[in-house]
């Protein structure tokens, strides 16, 4: 709360000082980019990412390696603002902090609206036929997963649009010998729910 505060002091200082000398005071608004939950700045990597000032007042197009942005229009003293992510690049999902996204100006010293991108991930799924034993041992790259026959269901974490996924047995259950139908391929904008293991007597 002190912080806060703090910041609301300085900025009505600033203000002030403007006003002294027969200015209007204005406000730039600016952020970064960032990728997943990091905080740290990240250059954007895939080209089609728009942005928004209060709708349709500005509105500007993000190239591929930026590390920030910066509009041209300048919020004056006391008017709301929102910045909103109009387009995200294909297969990539972008968001303004919702912390700072709007706001008036006038609450800090500057307006700092940073904004976070992932790739788009989903997950891989299936069933598992005729299993009679516990124990199966399924693997996706470095991810393992064990199935037992009274829940012959698995899901593996998400993965990104373009990743491979590759769904191999690696230990059989006692007595049967399992076979993956449908277990690899590349990621695509949905979740893969259609693999199968088929398990049999030998």
């Amino acid at each position: 709360m002190q912080a806060i505060t703090l910041g609301r002091l300085s900025a009505l200082a600033a203000v002030l000082a403007l006003a002294g000398c027969g200015g209007k005071s204005t406000f730039e608004v600016s952020g970064n980019f960032t990728e997943g939950n990091s905080s740290a700045t990240s250059a954007v990597r895939t080209a089609g990412l728009k942005l928004s000032l209060n709708g349709d007042q500005e509105q500007i197009d993000i190239p591929v390696g930026a590390t920030s942005y910066r509009f041209s229009k300048r919020i004056s003293y006391g008017e709301n603002y929102t910045v909103k992510v109009v387009r995200s690049p294909e297969h990539v999902t972008c968001a303004a902090d919702p912390n700072f996204s709007s706001g008036y100006a006038g609450q800090t010293t500057s307006i700092v609206v940073n904004v976070a991108c992932s790739q788009n991930s989903y997950s891989v799924s299936g069933k598992v036929n005729n299993l009679l034993e516990d124990g199966l041992g399924l693997n996706n790259g470095a991810t393992p997963a064990t199935v037992n026959k009274a829940s012959p269901v698995f899901t593996f974490p998400a993965i990104p649009y373009g990743a491979p996924y590759a769904i191999v047995v690696t230990r059989q259950p006692t007595n049967q010998t399992c076979t993956v139908v449908n277990g690899s391929g590349y990621m695509g904008e949905a979740a893969v729910t259609n693999v199968e293991i088929n398990c049999t007597r030998p």
